[in-house]
């Protein structure tokens, strides 16, 4: 088979499998509606812990919070568990 039948063949596949995802998503509107919210919940709490994490000079942080996608988890439990240990500890000194 040669390289550009190859070529060819990967892109049908992949337009046969963005159109079944477009036929499952108008069939099932709810499950595009909680991807969209779950994207929408993950960014913003990535914006607030990468901007905290900016503030408070955590540049280890703001690489882990920067590559990892945990759907607002991480982000989470870094703005409310250890940047304010972190506070903490500064008050102490």
């Amino acid at each position: 088979m040669g390289r550009g039948i190859e070529i060819d063949l990967r892109f049908r596949v992949l337009d046969l499998r963005m159109a079944n995802m477009q036929e499952y998503f108008h069939q099932h509107p709810l499950v595009l509606a909680i991807i969209i919210a779950l994207i929408i919940w993950s960014a913003v709490w990535k914006a607030l812990a990468l901007w905290k994490a900016a503030q408070k000079g955590d540049k280890l942080w703001f690489v882990v919070l920067f590559l990892l996608n945990t759907a607002g988890l991480l982000e989470i439990f870094y703005i409310f568990a250890f940047s304010k240990r972190e506070e903490e500890h500064h008050n102490i000194s």
